[in-house]
């Protein structure tokens, strides 16, 4: 997509820092792609990746927090865990406190494939931080945590606005 009449139509200074920000992120985003399967594992697609990494945040998801986490419908949720429990990556279980309750996590495979990624990002991580001086991996950090924050704001208030999909949990 090309940026140009973005930038005819919104040549401000933030709209200019948007843009480039947006290129930084994109520039990243690469490295922190999955890698290939671990050894003995199953093929993912990037969604899946994805799921496997929410799942991996927590010992055990309801449907409804699962969705709400991928900001997706509990259709499209429930269809990725079906995809994930057939490569046995997810396990299914039913609530002791509740019967009527479903609760999914990761399965062995599951947690192997997330720890490999896991283990990928932080490589990535340490050697995008190595470069830089203490000053500078500090600024780096801080300046990323404020966005995280921004981040989660953002999407809190597209919850509230998307009526299709589940509302983002407050953890």
């Amino acid at each position: 997509m090309s940026v140009e009449p973005f930038m005819k139509t919104t040549p401000t200074k933030i709209a200019q820092d948007a843009l480039e920000l947006h290129n930084c992120f994109h520039a990243l985003t690469d490295l922190f792609l999955p890698g290939p399967p671990i050894k003995g594992g199953f093929e993912v697609t990037l969604h899946e990746e994805r799921a496997l990494d929410v799942l991996g945040r927590k010992q055990s998801w309801t449907m409804s927090e699962f969705a709400a986490a991928l900001r997706v419908t509990l259709p499209t949720a429930t269809h990725t865990v079906d995809r994930l429990v057939k490569k046995k990556a997810v396990s299914r279980r039913k609530s002791a406190e509740d019967r009527r309750l479903v609760l999914i996590s990761l399965s062995g495979n599951g947690l192997k494939r997330q720890q490999s990624l896991l283990e990928q990002r932080i490589r990535v991580c340490t050697t995008l931080l190595k470069p830089l001086s203490a000053a500078e991996r500090s600024a780096a950090l801080q300046t990323m945590q404020r966005f995280a924050e921004v981040a989660q704001l953002e999407l809190n208030s597209l919850a509230q606005r998307s009526p299709n999909m589940v509302s983002t949990p407050q953890e």
